[in-house]
């Protein structure tokens, strides 16, 4: 039964890319790697980002294993696991050239590997599966009768199971008056670290019918409109956007993640709470540092157009600016200070690929369309926050421009599904659109 269940796995490039071990992922399985993959990785050695350091971990990993058995019927990846090999090319099937004439192409040629490896009648008993982050590329497998699979381990199982940072509950009427009266109140059942709730009682008190509360440490915290929770004067406009606003403004929560439609106020309520905490004498974050993908993270990619860094990246920033200008129009206040802030540099702009390698001491760290990114280059963004760091990840998972990724596999819904519940992390989900009513039916419609 054993000989019947095993496996073999035909690796794409782009998984290695993706993840550099995975191949601690297959189990007792085994793992082929096309001569093919080999030369597209090693174009990826050079540069500072996620999928440059994966080529480079995954070659050297390579290169520590015996060189006789790589190349011949493989090299045990330990015990009870799986062996790992890389084959050379073989003669381009007569049924690919039917189908697939381009034989030029490489993904055909790696393509082609697997499906010379399944027709094989040496490998009969076992099953060969090609795994591979394009999903055209995954079809043209199953055109041929290959049973081709995502690389899943870092996928979210189930998006609609996905944490939602807030719930509504119904309470006493005693329970109610408690949280009222005291602000706080003792809270039995079970939930996560800072999550929200909307609170609703059979009360014939009008002002104690329902409440905005947030938990932590075995107790809910009463939320109520003031200037607290006003940052620049902005006041929320809904009980989403209350919640928001209360995780920006929390000193102890240093990862916030908010999701929502456009229109929902994600980019400006986070720059007008990350601005109000920007101080002059060394009593707030020292600065204010906003990123999002330009076209992908090489560096290479701004490259093309013209200017120095700022002038580049300005046209992948433009919807930036325009938050910061209603910002500044519905701060009128405030605008002084935000100008000055700006003409001190306490605002910075970068592209993402600057943010490499360096460690963030005292910023207020906001990164947008993070559902462009994988999941391992989310883990590189926080895993460069120094003391005094807050970072606030906002996209919308159900819109992505990047084609090896969806609402299962980016990185915004796989750090939702693994931070929820620590103490210094909470998440938001923004349903309500106010930018205008044209913007909230075109989102739900179009």
């Amino acid at each position: 039964m054993e000989e019947e269940s095993k496996k073999t796995f035909v690796f794409d490039t782009n998984v290695i890319l993706h993840d550099n071990k995975c191949w601690s992922s297959f189990k007792e399985h085994d793992i082929v790697i096309p001569i093919e993959v080999l030369s597209e990785v090693d174009k990826f050695k050079s540069g500072d980002n996620p999928i440059n350091y994966n080529a480079r971990e995954f070659i050297r990993f390579l290169d520590s294993l015996p060189e006789e058995e790589i190349f011949d019927g493989g090299s045990s990846l330990g015990q009870g696991l799986g062996k790992i090999r890389v084959v050379l090319s073989f003669d381009y099937h007569e049924r690919l050239r039917k189908i697939f004439p381009e034989e030029k192409l490489i993904d055909h040629k790696i393509v082609n590997t697997a499906y010379c490896l399944s027709v094989d009648p040496t490998n009969k008993d076992t099953k060969v599966i090609f795994v591979s982050k394009d999903v055209n590329l995954r079809m043209k497998a199953k055109a041929l009768g290959l049973r081709a699979e995502d690389y899943k381990t870092d996928v979210v199982t189930d998006v609609s199971s996905l944490y939602k940072g807030a719930r509504t509950v119904t309470v006493s009427e005693e329970f109610m008056a408690d949280l009222w009266s005291n602000s706080e109140t003792e809270f039995k059942e079970e939930a996560y670290e800072n999550e929200f709730f909307i609170l609703n009682a059979n009360s014939d008190k009008r002002n104690m019918s329902s409440a905005l509360a947030t938990f932590r440490k075995g107790k809910l915290f009463l939320i109520v409109k003031s200037d607290a929770i006003k940052p620049l004067g902005i006041s929320p406009k809904n009980s989403e956007q209350m919640f928001a606003m209360s995780a920006l403004l929390n000193p102890d929560i240093k990862l916030v993640t908010i999701i929502g439609k456009a229109g929902t106020g994600k980019t400006i309520i986070s720059l007008a709470a990350g601005l109000s905490q920007l101080g002059f004498n060394n009593d707030g974050y020292e600065s204010l540092l906003f990123t999002r993908q330009t076209m992908s993270l090489n560096n290479r990619d701004i490259g093309f157009l013209p200017g120095g860094v700022g002038e580049k990246i300005n046209p992948y920033m433009n919807g930036m600016w325009d938050n910061l200008a209603v910002v500044s129009a519905l701060s009128k206040k405030d605008g002084q200070k935000i100008q000055k802030l700006l003409d001190a540099n306490r605002v910075i702009i970068e592209p993402l690929s600057y943010i490499r390698g360096r460690s963030l001491l005292n910023k207020f760290f906001i990164v947008d369309e993070v559902q462009t990114l994988t999941p391992q280059e989310v883990k590189a963004i926080i895993t460069r926050a120094g003391q005094g760091t807050k970072i606030i990840l906002i996209g919308d998972i159900s819109q992505n421009d990047n084609p090896r990724l969806n609402e299962r596999s980016n990185g915004l819904s796989y750090v939702i599904a693994k931070m929820r519940g620590q103490d210094f992390y909470a998440h938001i989900v923004l349903k309500r659109s106010e930018r205008s009513r044209l913007a909230k039916v075109a989102g739900d419609l179009l």
